[in-house]
């Protein structure tokens, strides 16, 4: 159902209609996602967050540099620069909503251990609330590799950024 529900909102987002019906639902939506928080927050389980800690920290270290990095690559070798890389990396380096979908989906199905889910819950809540100082981090970053860097590496990199942006208007 919440599947149905994101590809009928952006069904309708694209519609003519998409405006007025953005404006019709504004107040639904604000308290859907009220309702929303509130509820992950109940997800949250103090006894697991304190038997599981050192779990939580680790896979919550673990997401936010493999995701960031993966994600930085992805945008590097899609064409961007170093510096426009790294800051979508660092901004898409959270784990989102829908894993908790999917680790709801593992639990119903009996493929996960129900232990799991509250520490899935944990650490996406946790790495979304670090997303806004991973951005901030993202400068610091480029200029600590920027000074790093060979300047063979940067001529490479911004040759290609240049070679990927070169089609666009």
């Amino acid at each position: 159902s919440a599947l149905g529900a994101f590809v009928m909102g952006s069904i309708l987002s694209e519609t003519i209609e998409g405006e007025h019906i953005e404006k019709l639902f504004k107040s639904i939506k604000d308290l859907f996602g009220a309702v929303f928080f509130v509820s992950v927050g109940m997800m949250v389980d103090p006894e697991v967050l304190a038997h599981y800690w050192g779990t939580i920290l680790i896979l919550t270290l673990i997401v936010l540099i493999v995701k960031a990095l993966i994600s930085a690559f992805s945008v590097l070798i899609a064409g961007e620069t170093l510096e426009n890389s790294l800051k979508a990396g660092f901004s898409l380096a959270q784990i989102g909503e829908f894993s908790f979908i999917i680790a709801a989906l593992g639990v119903s199905l009996e493929v996960m251990n129900p232990v799991i889910y509250p520490i899935i819950v944990a650490v996406a809540v946790i790495t979304t609330f670090t997303t806004p100082y991973c951005i901030k981090m993202a400068a610091p970053v480029f200029r600590i590799l920027d000074r790093k860097l060979p300047q063979k590496a940067k001529t490479i990199l911004n040759n290609y950024s240049l070679m990927g942006n070169s089609g666009r208007s």
